[in-house]
């Protein structure tokens, strides 16, 4: 009979570290991208033809199409993160597109939480704005 409790006892045990690790996954979509006031290495002289690369923790999402010459853009691209985790970094690198070589402008990092939130990234090159769900 003890020997019946002690495997009650672990499949237990092993169905909660497996459901604890189950919560501790969540799928993350990104949307609402745009940015205002960009500056940069040729901003200063022309308007930005600015993009967006994506990270979650260390997987690369994508990045959005190049919104040429318009120092306030607004992307359509979304991204999605099926197997993210919370309290990984979310990363957001805005870059201005140039014939030789791509100039980073600024990049945004924020630790996932649950839910949905609206986000303001200020920098001193300009202000991203973005959403994420984490479900």
């Amino acid at each position: 009979m003890a020997f019946l409790n002690n495997v009650r006892l672990a499949c237990l045990a092993m169905l909660m570290l497996a459901l604890h690790l189950e919560l501790t996954r969540a799928a993350v979509q990104v949307t609402h991208l745009r940015a205002t006031n960009l500056s940069g290495a040729d901003a200063a002289l022309n308007e930005a033809d600015a993009y967006v690369k994506v990270w979650c923790g260390d997987v690369f999402g994508g990045m959005t199409e190049h919104s040429q010459g318009d120092n306030n853009p607004w992307w359509s691209a979304e991204f999605n993160f099926p197997n993210c985790q919370v309290h990984n970094i979310l990363m957001l690198e805005v870059w201005d597109k140039d014939m030789n070589y791509d100039d980073k402008l600024f990049t945004c990092t924020r630790p996932l939480i649950s839910g949905t939130h609206d986000i303001i990234c200020n920098e001193s090159k300009g202000t991203l704005y973005y959403k994420y769900l984490v479900y």
